[in-house]
């Protein structure tokens, strides 16, 4: 079985999905590594996605997320963690739940804001963010993340390892 990991930014998308995929032997795939992969082979450049996403604009940028879904299309048993934008994405949306099944890593906005003061805040919130900023966007996203996933979870308060295990047993994978 794949299964998709998606979620707001600093959820824990990419290393819940390589701990799953640690636990049952599996690939893991990263869309952005994929996206950047897929451009780099094709175009001779490397660019990072937030730099593609700045350079190329959201319309191309899409295109070359669609494109590397499409390319996973051919593996088999794998999990694949999105970028926190790709679910928002009408035309990936179908792409996903084809993937398998889609798990939506929830967290409240006041944990994914110190997560985020720890690594960085991305671009979208601006110069100087504040938690109601990423609360509002955080409100806007939760539904359409939630109408999309087979399965949401909430690891506000879990590690990476309780978050995956309770993926695992959810879709009784040991």
């Amino acid at each position: 079985m794949t299964i998709v990991v998606t979620g707001f930014t600093s959820t824990g998308k990419t290393a819940t999905g390589c701990c799953i995929a640690g636990i049952l032997g599996c690939d893991h795939f990263d869309l952005d590594d994929c996206i950047e992969a897929l451009f780099a082979s094709e175009t001779g450049r490397t660019l990072a996605v937030r730099e593609m996403f700045v350079e190329l604009g959201e319309d191309v940028f899409e295109e070359w997320e669609v494109r590397a879904l499409h390319e996973l299309e051919l593996r088999d048993r794998f999990i694949l963690s999105t970028g926190g934008r790709t679910p928002l994405i009408p035309v990936v949306q179908p792409l996903l739940k084809a993937l398998g099944k889609v798990v939506y890593l929830r967290a409240k906005p006041e944990a994914i804001f110190e997560r985020m003061k720890a690594k960085g805040f991305p671009a979208y919130l601006g110069n100087e963010p504040t938690l109601a900023d990423l609360t509002h966007i955080w409100r806007e996203r939760n539904r359409i993340y939630e109408l999309l996933a087979d399965v949401c979870i909430d690891n506000t308060d879990l590690t990476v390892e309780q978050t995956a295990i309770r993926i695992i047993r959810h879709f009784n994978l040991v």
